[in-house]
């Protein structure tokens, strides 16, 4: 929604973009510092916490891992029901 009101203001007078950010690039370390911390946020009943932000970075270093092998790629391929 955001993209698309940047793009064509003519058409859209307002927009609600709630996550992905509009201009993407290669390592947005201040993204991701977001997002992390948005996983660890336990109060307003959101039920985050400091262990699920580990875990979940813990899994994505190892799909990080994985996609270095043709094993892993196969195995992560199956995992996700890709072709």
């Amino acid at each position: 929604a955001g993209w698309f009101r940047l793009k064509f203001p003519h058409l859209v007078h307002a927009a609600v973009s709630s996550s992905a950010p509009v201009l993407a690039q290669v390592e947005m370390k201040g993204y991701y510092d977001v997002c992390a911390e948005a996983y660890a946020v336990q109060d307003n009943g959101v039920g985050g916490s400091r262990a699920c932000r580990r875990n979940i970075a813990l899994g994505h270093a190892q799909i990080g891992r994985n996609l270095t092998t043709r094993e892993g790629r196969r195995y992560l391929a199956a995992l996700f029901g890709l072709p």
